[in-house]
């Protein structure tokens, strides 16, 4: 490969179980979000906006619905790159099994390795799954490398009446020199702006190198995004903050409130409009036909749908049809759902593919969304 500055990892390996059964068959990366994007979309448009073109994918389990989605690479420029692209690692739980089984000569990490070193990279930018944002990876790179860092985590700060909604689960401590000086549970003292993690790093080579030498030695074998935040503490870590837009989707409430949080104009803009041009896989499709029975409020809705019915505060993907007395509220609808005729939605997460046949209800609450699964049919009690 040719000589680059910096190459990324991108780690799927999450909290999917904590989003079953959205993410019973794929990682969080591939969930919707916002209508047309999936989640990953957000790391693989930072990543092209810095024009790095070495990119490794590591999946804890089946890489089906990433490949689909990201295919050669193409909308975010990453299939011409001369010795670059998209590099993918799927079955990283199987590959653990196997490895504590057959204990292998060679380290845990070697696929990592492997990968930074025929990149040529000096710096490694790691993002987590799970995260979705706008960050200015050069400008990430250009802070890494201007405080001598070893390591360097992104975080934002939040004051300490948000963190009862906040999705972190513990707090960074940071000194006045912004280094890394400890990590705490949220405090209760008003004056104190908590810093989560943001799920985004940069470390030096051999300091990741350095860092998979202690885990192999001591047994440590954890996705890499864990095995950062494990050892940083021990390094010289710098903490980078970032003012946009940050959720870290670790649950269904939080996957839930962080696509509802899209209705609101600021947080749209914030998302949309900040350092990166957003790209996802293209599709084309006719515009959405709303018919004189439609009636649409405060909705985000794609392209190929028919609306005949009403839709207000929710997210309509592509080809979904709202029939003529269908009512859906407050929910996230995903691609090729059918809704007929009569049929109420409120509080849902209705995945790809499902029907809601005439005068079926489904009604769930803002703190515990209605899944309705791919394919799945749901019939009016009378039925």
């Amino acid at each position: 490969m040719r000589q680059n500055s910096v190459c990324a990892i991108i780690n799927l390996a999450g909290h999917e179980t904590q989003l079953h059964p959205l993410t019973t068959h794929r990682p969080i990366a591939a969930l919707p979000f916002a209508g047309r994007y999936r989640i990953i979309d957000f790391s693989l448009s930072a990543i092209a906006s810095a024009h790095i073109d070495s990119v490794a994918i590591f999946i804890e389990e089946s890489g089906r619905s990433i490949y689909d989605h990201i295919r050669s690479g193409q909308e975010w420029d990453l299939d011409g790159a001369v010795g670059g692209g998209i590099f993918t690692f799927s079955q990283q739980r199987r590959k653990l099994a196997d490895y504590l089984m057959l204990e292998p000569e060679e380290g845990y990490y070697e696929n990592q390795r492997t990968f930074v070193n025929r990149s040529g990279a000096e710096y490694v930018l790691i993002m987590e799954g799970d995260a979705v944002h706008n960050i200015d990876v050069k400008a990430l790179t250009n802070f890494h490398k201007k405080r001598d860092a070893e390591i360097t985590i992104a975080y934002k700060s939040i004051p300490t009446e948000k963190t009862r909604s906040s999705n972190a689960d513990e707090y960074y401590s940071i000194s006045e020199d912004d280094t890394l000086d400890g990590v705490m549970i949220s405090s209760h003292n008003d004056n104190l702006k908590h810093s989560i993690d943001g799920h985004v790093y940069m470390i030096n080579k051999n300091t990741l190198f350095d860092i998979f030498d202690h885990a192999e030695k001591n047994h440590l074998y954890v996705d890499i995004g864990s095995l950062i935040r494990g050892y940083s503490l021990q390094y010289r870590t710098c903490m980078y903050e970032y003012a946009g837009y940050l959720e870290i989707i670790n649950s269904l409430k939080a996957y839930y409130s962080a696509n509802m949080s899209m209705l609101e104009t600021a947080n749209l803009n914030a998302l949309f409009k900040g350092s990166n041009t957003i790209n996802t896989r293209s599709k084309s499709g006719v515009p959405t036909y709303y018919t004189e029975n439609a009636s649409v409020h405060n909705a985000e809705i794609s392209t190929g749908c028919i609306i005949n019915g009403t839709v207000e505060s929710s997210i309509i993907s592509r080809k979904c049809m709202v029939e003529k007395g269908a009512h859906v509220a407050r929910s996230i609808v995903h691609a090729g759902v059918h809704i007929c005729q009569n049929a109420v939605i409120e509080y849902a997460i209705v995945e790809k593919g499902a029907t809601i046949e005439p005068n079926a209800e489904v009604r769930g609450t803002a703190n515990n969304p209605v899944i309705i699964q791919k394919g799945e049919c749901v019939k009016c009690p009378q039925d």
